[in-house]
């Protein structure tokens, strides 16, 4: 805990309550032009501006990575699978292949599945960044992730994501350091400024926007939209997240700071609510209130299941099931040492 950086922390915690709060609102889309433009705001920026932040923090380490992470994921993974596609969806496993139910993301574990890419990446990454200038690389991962758009397969394990988003990912892990320094007022008002002229922007052209360009989960042939779609999302995005970090830098809030540090457990665990409460027609129960009421109600919920998952009793399940691998190396490493020994 010493080792974290608050102020980033903060941001953290603001975040996750955006990216609860626009998957809560999700259900109302198409209900009501003021929730169209709340969802196209907040998906051009909220998990982008995580993307930015973890590759502010990232570091390599192929243990916790390829072990830890991807332990999670797994876990996860077959949690939705049982709990929600089987249980709600209807899903039958019988009629489909069981390594495509446990590899390809479900829903918004795609970002931790991108995550333990990404940071596996960044061997290659410290290789080649002393030869190749920074922003030819993040101009190479832009084209990258054009291209890909162009392949058309009928699952894709998440790739199409991977590669639009990792180049925010890279913007926070190449320049990084420019980030950790104080800003004066002045660079502040300006990139606030800009911010807000981008939102604006947004919200009054939201119905040109393609969805599908907002997810980037399928190509452009089955998202029917465009290389330029995804584009002016990544030049967005990346500028919304950016001019956020840095109108925020320094700044700390206690609230959201403790929400910030839980903001994984938060981000894994909430998928849970969200479909117990579309599948049981909660959302269905509130949709004919006025708009704003509705928001209310979906802030409320947002906020309230971030506290939820933020509670030390309920971290300390899922830190249980975290800690199993390094548990099960402890007690290999022991047997091997008392072996040993004898």
């Amino acid at each position: 805990m010493t080792h974290r950086i608050r102020w980033i922390d903060s941001q953290k915690g603001v975040g996750i309550i955006l990216v609860l709060f626009g998957h809560f609102i999700e259900p109302f889309r198409g209900k009501s032009p003021v929730f169209d433009i709340v969802f196209v705001v907040i998906y051009s920026f909220h998990m982008p501006l995580f993307c930015v932040l973890s590759g502010l923090v990232a570091k390599k380490n192929v243990k916790k990575t390829a072990i830890y992470w991807t332990w999670i994921y797994f876990v996860y993974q077959l949690l939705y699978l049982f709990l929600i596609k089987i249980h709600y969806l209807n899903y039958n496993i019988m009629n489909n292949r069981f390594f495509d139910s446990f590899i390809m993301p479900f829903w918004h574990m795609w970002y931790l599945y991108a995550f333990i890419l990404w940071n596996l990446s960044l061997y290659l990454i410290d290789g080649i960044k002393n030869r190749i200038n920074k922003y030819i690389l993040v101009a190479i991962s832009i084209v990258v992730a054009i291209l890909t758009g162009f392949v058309v397969l009928d699952k894709g394990y998440g790739m199409q994501r991977v590669a639009t988003f990792y180049p925010l990912f890279l913007v926070g892990y190449l320049f990084r350091d420019g980030f950790f320094k104080p800003f004066p007022i002045r660079i502040k008002v300006m990139f606030g400024t800009t911010f807000l002229a981008i939102i604006v922007v947004i919200s009054l052209f939201h119905n040109f926007i393609n969805s599908q360009a907002l997810f980037n989960n399928k190509s452009y042939e089955m998202g029917e939209y465009n290389w330029y779609g995804r584009l002016m999302f990544i030049i967005i995005s990346i500028s919304l997240s950016v001019c956020l970090i840095i109108i925020l830098n320094g700044c700390r809030n206690h609230y959201f700071e403790a929400i910030g540090v839980r903001s994984l457990y938060i981000f894994l665990n909430h998928g849970f609510i969200f479909w117990f409460l579309r599948q049981n027609g909660y959302f269905s129960a509130i949709i004919d209130l006025k708009s704003p009421v509705i928001a209310i109600v979906i802030a409320l919920v947002a906020l309230g299941t971030s506290i939820f998952f933020s509670n030390k009793p309920i971290i300390s399940v899922f830190e249980f099931i975290y800690m199993i691998p390094r548990r099960m190396e402890e007690t290999l490493v022991n047997h091997r040492f008392w072996r040993n020994s004898e």
